[in-house]
């Protein structure tokens, strides 16, 4: 649920409208949908509903049923974090604007090809991360055999996307799936179709085994506004996480879902570095992250994107 409440997100559609002084929805169909000739992507159910779209799904642990997610639409407020409807074929016209291609009516392009070049530049270090290894101006940024991708995937409730480009290689592939548990489908396409068109490889890290002494400074509880993930020894030189909601996000959960969430099932942490770790099983299987540390002590984690710090 730490997908549907991107205060960043929410606050630069804020910003947005006091700049322009119109809605944040008018805005990006006026500044970048239309003109790069996206008509298949849409903010409200009014616009969706007249046309074929996939309905978002859950499911439940340990029955396995399936059910359709509810509501369809998250708050207004939430539009820039995953309010906007859209398609494959608009995904790949987006993809072809940050690969620097002029737009297919030969208009005037949204952005000069510098300014995408430098959205891609790295700002940040993040070594080992399930966001990439850097991070540019909202692009998870990773290399493979030295050749640098680009990334930024996107969730909602029910449903799952990854959207990745290779500007060397002049390459896009996204993946839209209508489960909150698409992440793995997503991962193995990306990854197949980078190896299958471009030769890319994405090699998965050597694991270590630690004993027991070794795994104790990661141990315990972590807590964010979001997550509440309990660590401990999984008795074959790796780490079992837990996590769970808070009650202050099971509050937040209410604005965006007719359900509470459903409890996410434990995994298995396997190390591959001093703090960087790779998840072996379950929905995360293959997500890579890293623990924080400061003062030589072990002070967060850092799962699927966000902090949470040790108590």
């Amino acid at each position: 649920m730490a997908r549907y409440n991107n205060a960043a997100y929410v606050l630069a559609g804020r910003l947005i409208e006091k700049v322009t002084g119109e809605a944040y929805e008018a805005v990006i169909k006026r500044l970048i949908l239309e003109p790069l000739g996206c008509t298949e992507s849409f903010f409200t159910a009014g616009e969706v509903m007249t046309r074929r779209f996939a309905v978002g799904h859950a499911y439940k642990e340990p029955q396995g049923a399936v059910t359709v997610a509810r509501p369809l639409l998250l708050p207004r407020s939430s539009a820039p974090a995953g309010g906007l409807f859209s398609t494959a074929r608009d995904q790949i016209r987006y993809a072809r604007f940050h690969l620097g291609q002029a737009p297919a009516d030969g208009g005037t392009p949204v952005l000069a090809r510098e300014t995408l070049d430098r959205m891609k530049a790295p700002t940040i270090s993040t070594p080992g991360g399930v966001l990439g290894d850097w991070v540019g101006i909202s692009w998870g940024l990773r290399d493979i055999g030295g050749v640098r991708v680009a990334a930024h995937g996107g969730s909602t409730n029910g449903q799952e996307s990854a959207f990745e480009i290779v500007p060397e290689r002049n390459f896009a592939v996204t993946v839209l799936t209508n489960s909150a548990t698409g992440l793995q489908v997503n991962r193995e396409l990306v990854n197949w179709a980078k190896q299958t068109y471009l030769g890319l490889a994405e090699e998965e890290p050597p694991t270590v085994a630690l004993d027991e002494a070794a795994l104790l400074p990661f141990t315990g509880r972590y807590v964010s506004d979001m997550w509440i993930i309990d660590i401990s020894p999984s008795g074959d030189g790796g780490l079992t996480a837990k996590p769970s909601f808070p009650p202050a996000a099971l509050e937040s959960y209410k604005a965006i879902s007719d359900e509470p969430p459903e409890p996410v099932p434990g995994f298995t942490i396997r190390m591959t570095g001093d703090e960087q770790y790779m998840i072996s099983d379950g929905q995360y299987k293959g997500m890579k992250g890293s623990f924080a540390r400061a003062g030589g002590r072990i002070t967060g984690i850092n799962f699927a994107g966000r902090l949470a710090v040790k108590q």
